[in-house]
């Protein structure tokens, strides 16, 4: 059957109100057809606009991920602060599985406050222990001598 220019008319006004597929189905032709004829009559339809909506909505949330995992990474970072000043407050503790359970705790949160902040969480290379990190093996070494 041949299409004429008012079956497109009606079928293009399908498209516009309710998509590519209803249109075709109207005008017994294909989706690919539809979708030549919008772009040679140079129209946007519904599809067009959800996919435009769709962007917007991934970008929007993409933003909102980005913040989020940035305030979490800082909550992160100062968790670790206020948990480092807690293990060197409690050096003189004879608590030894105390003193260990918050050493972990502290590169924990170290190593997610990095994972949230995009940072690598892995490190190949070698590195320099901190004055933290001798001075921690020194006390738990001292408190399980005792």
């Amino acid at each position: 059957m041949a299409v004429n220019d008012h079956m497109k008319e009606e079928a293009l006004d399908v498209y516009l109100k309710q998509g590519t597929k209803a249109a075709a189905d109207h005008a017994g032709v294909t989706v690919r057809t539809i979708a030549r004829w919008a772009a040679d009559a140079g129209m946007s339809g519904p599809n067009d606009e959800k996919a435009m909506l769709g962007h917007q909505e991934a970008a929007r949330i993409t933003q909102v991920w980005g913040d989020y995992r940035e305030r979490e990474a800082m909550a992160a970072g100062a968790a670790a602060a206020h948990l480092r000043n807690q293990i060197i407050e409690a050096s003189d503790d004879r608590d030894a599985p105390l003193l260990r359970a918050r050493a972990i705790s502290y590169g924990v949160l170290i190593d997610k406050a990095e994972l949230l902040s995009g940072k690598a969480t892995s490190r190949v290379e070698v590195w320099a222990q901190t004055e933290l990190d001798a001075e921690l093996r020194r006390l738990v070494e001292q408190l399980e001598t005792q």
